[in-house]
């Protein structure tokens, strides 16, 4: 969050690193940027779990996953520190300020309103529940926006400042986790791509144009037409131009599996685009498939259901459909299509899973055949 022309505040949105000088603390910093070739760490606050930031006057509004929403005095930076804090949040992410009112993307709640006319009793008002977990927040006039995950981006008015109402959403595709409103656009970010998005009617929010980025599209930033995305480890500026619409194909997979038994899967294919899209042609090379399409033309927003049928005749199947269409940036898309006769795993896919013994994080276990009749979720996680 930028202070000042001099200042700006960091925090680390909950991660700490074991191999830092302070493992398992958290914090917000404040570094001196004044000299963009000699930026300096001005002053450090240990906060645990420390979130989402917004500046207004001398204050720092910051929000924390542990549920908490705190006031830093900020008129002098070297001594920086929290003057008041209230809970009632549940897992908060982002937060923005407009006058007497912080908004507060809660991904557990959902929209937040926490009254700040005396910053230093900040006081949890109105929960407005998102249909997708709010990762993102920004405003500008009478109109607030949310990244809501899986759920799209969200457009609310604040004609009443204490109960902000939804009045439109849509769907980018992917799970949305950032959005910057800047005049009649609204861009947003899903990890895999970003999107530009027409909110002249708020309660008719129309997707554009979407453009995949090379890695993760984490955060976008607009300003004019233009939008500053980071997209993991590089920071990448894209420019819309209003007068140029272009369709853009979206299939709702990648790959399709055919397990034992299945004789047909559906693939949705949506033009995420501003123009109609063209599906010209379709093809796949394994003659045990046959390929249906419910509509050839797509207007922006519309979708059409791609049926794939296939006679298993036991030999195992490595192919791949192709998508032909009138999108400029990408007219080949390709959904691989494969059995699960030689994956060159023990366990195919659609058979049932083997019992097995895992440890939680306190060290106790837990045994597979204990959950039959809820659903698993198994998290495979990497660190680097």
């Amino acid at each position: 969050e930028v202070l000042n022309e001099t200042y700006v505040a960091l925090t680390s949105r909950g991660f700490s690193s074991p191999n830092g000088p302070n493992p398992g603390k958290q914090w917000l910093s404040i570094y001196k940027v004044s000299d963009p070739s000699s930026i300096k760490l001005w002053n450090r606050t240990l906060l645990d779990g420390a979130s989402g930031m917004a500046v207004a006057g001398d204050y720092l509004y910051l929000v924390s996953h542990d549920g908490l929403f705190r006031t830093m005095d900020v008129s002098d930076v070297q001594v920086a520190d929290v003057v008041a804090q209230t809970d009632g949040l549940g897992n908060p992410w982002e937060v923005v300020v407009a006058g007497d009112y912080a908004y507060v993307a809660d991904n557990a709640l959902g929209l937040v309103v926490v009254n700040i006319s005396d910053p230093l009793q900040p006081k949890v008002g109105e929960v407005v529940s998102t249909p997708g977990g709010a990762q993102d927040v920004d405003l500008e006039g009478n109109l607030l926006v949310a990244a809501m995950g899986s759920a799209g981006v969200g457009v609310f008015s604040l004609s009443d400042p204490t109960k902000p109402e939804l009045l439109g959403s849509v769907d980018t595709g992917g799970a949305a986790i950032s959005v910057s409103l800047e005049g009649n656009y609204l861009w947003s970010t899903n990890q895999e791509s970003v999107s530009v998005i027409d909110v002249q009617d708020p309660s008719k929010p129309i997707v554009l144009a979407v453009e995949d980025t090379p890695s993760w599209a984490m955060h976008v930033d607009a300003h004019g037409n233009k939008a500053y995305v980071a997209d993991w480890k590089t920071i990448s500026v894209y420019e819309h131009d209003p007068t140029v619409l272009a369709p853009d194909v979206d299939p709702s997979l990648s790959d399709l599996y055919f397990v034992p038994g299945v004789e047909s899967l559906d693939v949705e294919l949506t033009n995420r685009g501003g123009a109609t899209l063209d599906i010209l042609g379709l093809k796949i090379d394994d003659q045990r498939f046959n390929l249906w399409i419910s509509d050839t033309q797509l207007e922006p927003g519309e979708s059409a259901t791609l049926t794939v049928s296939f006679e298993d005749d036991g030999e195992p199947v490595e192919s791949g459909i192709c998508i032909s269409t009138n999108d400029p940036d990408e007219p080949v898309k390709i959904v691989e299509v494969a059995s699960t006769n030689d994956t060159g795993s023990s366990v195919k896919v659609g058979e049932g899973a083997p019992n097995f013994l895992l440890p939680d994080l306190d060290g106790n276990l837990h045994e597979l055949s204990q959950q039959l009749g809820k659903p698993v979720v198994l998290c495979y996680f990497a660190t680097w």
